[in-house]
């Protein structure tokens, strides 16, 4: 693998790690969002429970005031409460995504509406009894002691315990009416008919005895009417609205627990989704971390330390060190590139110390050479000039002879001259012959110093 295409892949590894990194961040993100805002909806329904709670305990003492009282404004508070808990279940009912809190929702729903048909119940009741009451007994009870106040008659006494029967029947009856008991339905009924009995003993119009004695009839149905009606009306009161509103209360405070249990369920689910994404989190830290060390280590493996070491092995090759080595000649990326170019940096550093060995040995032949030709060009600068001087002195010497007519000594001095001519001519041979052996290659042979020595002691 080439060392671009691993410096490609290294750094791709660790960018994949760090997107795969920042998209699990960004999911893990989303999801709290996601949870956060299911738990503040749970957390809202809960709040709505916990307010139904309050409005449940608002009618419950709303109805206890209207059975006190009595009062229109109070009835119609409790009608108010009953529309706002509908109205808050339906929108706790449409919020919620939790089948069994919408369940018990509908339970509820269904014990309101019997509980606002209950309370209608009793309100008419309720008016039934004060109807019975007010607007029946009591005028009957008056109308009875006009009547019995119209007998003429002697028997004053009988009279006299009429109206304290009719007295003692209506204050039962309304002792009744304060306190429900069947003590006073008793002592009632009987007072009425001790009322008819002494009206049996009464000596007066019999038109008039039989409109008292209908009248007494007329307030013991009456009253028995109304006895009903308070018995109807404590029923509903004491049984059925007690009832209800205690379903109602035993309804909201399963909805409340299931809420806070789903609130809690949702917490819960919460906290372990954060951890799960924390735990993957740490192991996909800890994976990028080791990623990266590995790819560090790959990369010092595979490039870092080669090049380092094909660095070092071009400083020992430039500072002339021709046993420095050549590692990572058998790889085929960059870095055997630059193997095979050290490789060829030496064979040609090799080549260059070849010749500039030869170079120096040249310069000494050279400089030898030159210093053989100086000793040689004294040499021969001696040697010629040798003769030179023989032919010059022996050339005043012919020339005194040649004024003295001496032909003797004439022909002595032109014979010397003759020899120094010849041997200034055979040295100017000798020195062409000396350098036509200096551009030819000639075979060794045998050579005899004798000659040579005798040559210098002629000289």
């Amino acid at each position: 693998m080439r060392v671009r295409t691993s410096i490609h892949v290294a750094l791709g590894t660790v960018l994949v790690l760090h997107i795969f990194t920042a998209i699990m961040g960004h999911a893990g993100l989303e999801r709290s969002k996601q949870n956060l805002a299911v738990y503040e909806s749970v957390n809202s329904d809960t709040m709505s429970v916990l307010l139904i709670d309050q409005e449940i305990t608002e009618l419950q003492r709303s109805v206890s005031n209207f059975i006190l009282t009595g009062h229109e404004s109070s009835a119609e508070r409790v009608r108010e409460l009953i529309v706002m808990l509908q109205s808050d279940l339906q929108s706790i009912s449409q919020e919620t995504e939790q089948d069994a809190v919408g369940e018990e929702i509908l339970l509820m729903f269904d014990r309101l509406k019997s509980f606002e048909s209950d309370f209608e119940k009793v309100i008419v009741y309720r008016q039934l009894k004060n109807d019975l009451v007010y607007n029946s007994l009591i005028p009957i009870k008056d109308q009875l002691l006009s009547e019995v106040d119209q007998i003429e008659t002697d028997s004053k006494v009988e009279i006299k315990l009429v109206r304290e029967s009719i007295h003692q029947a209506e204050s039962s009856a309304l002792r009744y009416f304060d306190t429900p008991n069947r003590t006073r339905v008793d002592e009632c009924i009987s007072s009425l008919s001790n009322a008819r009995g002494v009206l049996v003993d009464v000596e007066a119009q019999e038109e008039l005895l039989r409109t008292i004695d209908s009248l007494l009839i007329e307030y013991q149905q009456v009253f028995l009417e109304a006895v009903q009606a308070t018995q109807g009306y404590l029923h509903l009161v004491n049984v059925v609205l007690a009832g209800d509103t205690s379903e109602l209360h035993n309804q909201s405070s399963k909805i409340r627990s299931k809420s806070l249990a789903l609130r809690e369920d949702i917490g819960q689910q919460m906290r372990a989704a954060v951890h799960n994404f924390q735990v993957w989190n740490d192991i996909v830290a800890v994976l990028t971390v080791l990623a990266g060390i590995f790819t560090a280590w790959i990369m010092t493996r595979t490039m870092l330390s080669p090049i380092l070491n094909m660095t070092h092995t071009f400083e020992s090759l430039t500072t002339g060190q021709d046993h420095a080595e050549i590692p990572y000649l058998g790889r085929h990326d960059e870095i055997g590139m630059m193997a095979n170019a050290a490789q060829v940096f030496k064979l040609k550093n090799d080549q260059t110390e070849s010749l500039l060995h030869e170079s120096r040995l040249m310069q000494e032949d050279l400089e030898k050479r030159n210093s053989e030709m100086t000793e040689f060009v004294y040499t021969v600068s001696h040697d010629l000039k040798s003769p030179l001087v023989t032919i010059q002195g022996f050339t005043g010497v012919l020339e005194h002879a040649v004024q003295n007519e001496n032909y003797n000594e004439i022909q002595a001095m032109v014979s010397r001259i003759q020899a120094a001519s010849h041997r200034l001519s055979k040295t100017v041979d000798d020195l062409l012959e000396l350098s036509r052996i200096g551009m030819m290659v000639n075979e060794f042979a045998e050579f005899r110093f004798e000659n040579c020595v005798a040559t210098v002691l002629v000289d």
